[in-house]
C-alpha cells in the first residue's frame, strides 16, 4: 500500500536482505531493536516488540507511565530503538571503562559535558570511541547526550513545577530554546504542551 514508503523501518536481521529487495522505497535501518516514526512502529523481533510497546506508552502517557509498566513487566526500563540487535560479550567485558563513562555522563547531565572528556574517561582514541558508540547505540555520543537530557527533562516536567527555563538548566540544555528544539524534533510537541499533557 506504500504506507511505509519514506519511513525508517526495521525487521529481524534474518529477513533484512529479502525485505530491502521487496520494499526498495522504504528506509531500512540495520541492526536496531525497533523504529517508531509518524506513529508507525516496527520491531526486530518478539522481545523488541515489548520495547516498542513501552516506547509507545512513553510517548502517549509520559516517561513515568512507561517506567511503571516496565517495572510491572520486570523488563529494562528503557532500551532505545537505536540499540543494536547484537551484544558482543567479549566487547562488553573489554569496555568496562566505556560503560563507566556512560554512567558518569548520566549522573552529570546538567553539566557541560564535552565529548573529548568522555573519550578521555573511556581511555579510547576518538575514532575508537565514535565507532564503538555507533555500534552500540546507532547514534553519535552527542545525539545520545541529547536523548538522555530529553528523558531527564520529561521526568522533571512530569514531577516538578519549575519553569521551563529552570527545567532546561537542570536537564543540561542550558536554555529553554535548546530544549524546545529537541522536544519538537523527537516528540513533536513543546515542553509546555508535554507538561500540560502528562503532569
Amino acid at each position: 500500500t506504500g504506507l511505509l514508503n519514506g519511513l525508517d523501518v526495521t525487521t529481524h536481521w534474518r529477513y533484512a536482505d529479502r525485505f530491502k529487495q521487496r520494499f526498495p522505497r522504504v528506509n531500512y535501518v540495520d541492526h536496531v531493536l525497533y523504529t517508531y516514526q509518524q506513529r508507525i512502529g516496527c520491531s526486530a523481533g518478539s522481545a523488541a516488540a515489548l520495547d516498542l510497546g513501552l516506547e509507545v506508552i512513553r510517548q502517549d502517557f509520559g516517561a513515568e507511565a512507561g517506567n511503571r509498566v516496565a517495572r510491572r513487566l520486570v523488563v529494562a526500563l528503557h532500551r532505545k530503538g537505536g540499540q543494536s540487535q547484537f551484544v558482543d560479550i567479549s566487547s562488553v567485558i573489554q569496555k568496562n571503562a566505556f560503560s563507566q563513562t556512560l554512567d558518569w555522563a548520566l549522573e552529570h547531565l546538567p553539566e557541560d559535558i564535552a565529548i573529548a572528556d568522555l573519550v578521555k574517561k573511556a581511555h579510547m582514541s576518538r575514532r575508537t570511541f565514535d565507532r564503538h558508540f555507533r555500534r552500540s547505540f546507532n547514534m553519535s555520543a552527542k545525539q545520545w547526550l541529547s536523548r538522555e537530557r530529553l528523558k531527564l527533562a520529561q521526568q522533571l516536567l512530569e514531577k516538578e513545577n519549575d519553569s521551563i527555563e529552570q527545567v532546561a538548566i537542570k536537564s543540561g540544555f542550558e536554555r529553554a530554546m535548546n530544549m524546545r528544539h529537541y522536544f519538537r524534533q523527537y516528540l513533536g510537541i513543546s515542553p509546555s504542551q508535554y507538561r500540560h499533557q502528562f503532569q
